[in-house]
């Protein structure tokens, strides 16, 4: 049970303009990471996030927004979300 390969490009597509534009980063590395390190880092988690969080629908989630790692998830349920809702 996978998602679309359409949705999942166009999902990663979004995470790698948005870390480019620092809306997401990466704040406590040991060591300073370039936009690529960080760009695979989010895409890691976006992928992470695509297959542990299938069974869940937009209503069945809640997550608080006030860390980064909050935000990233939010961020890629709505993108989901919007996506199957076209």
């Amino acid at each position: 049970m996978y998602h679309p390969q359409k949705i999942t490009d166009a999902i990663y597509s979004k995470v790698t303009h948005a870390v480019e534009n620092e809306i997401f980063f990466v704040p406590n590395a040991p060591a300073k990471l370039t936009k690529d390190q960080q760009v695979v880092i989010f895409r890691w988690m976006a992928k992470f996030i695509l297959v542990s969080a299938m069974p869940y629908t937009y209503s069945n989630w809640s997550v608080p927004s006030d860390t980064m790692p909050g935000k990233f998830f939010k961020f890629i349920m709505k993108e989901l979300q919007r996506y199957y809702k076209k």
